[in-house]
């Protein structure tokens, strides 16, 4: 959009100079050329100021683009510490689980060799 502006403003000056250029016949008059040479004059700084106007929009889109791949980047790197952290909880529950189900299993065996102690004529 800052571009095609400018490239109006360069339309404008450009008709601008050809309108001075009359036909041999004709004459410019001196506040026809004053004024003239005026516009010019605003119209060359209208697209200085534009040309600044655009570099700054140029630095802040590269400045928006790196604050962008530093963020995805973050994300990233959040994403896979939360799938380590996900994947190490679930092993120490799985490791629980397993602690138990030992217990469970020692506490069945060691009824059974109590109660066979208890009545060892039961067999």
């Amino acid at each position: 959009m800052e571009e095609a502006h400018q490239q109006m403003l360069q339309k404008k000056m450009e008709h601008e100079v050809e309108s001075l250029k009359l036909p041999q016949d004709t004459s410019v008059t001196l506040e026809r050329h004053r004024r003239s040479v005026l516009y010019q004059q605003k119209l060359q700084a209208n697209m200085q100021t534009q040309t600044k106007v655009i570099a700054n929009a140029r630095q802040f889109e590269e400045q928006s683009r790196e604050q962008l791949v530093e963020a995805t980047r973050n994300e990233k790197i959040y994403q896979r510490l939360k799938e380590k952290q996900l994947e190490a909880y679930l092993k120490e529950l799985d490791q629980l689980q397993q602690k138990e189900t030992d217990e469970i299993a020692a506490n069945i065996s060691r009824r059974g060799e109590d109660s066979s102690k208890k009545n060892p004529h039961q067999d």
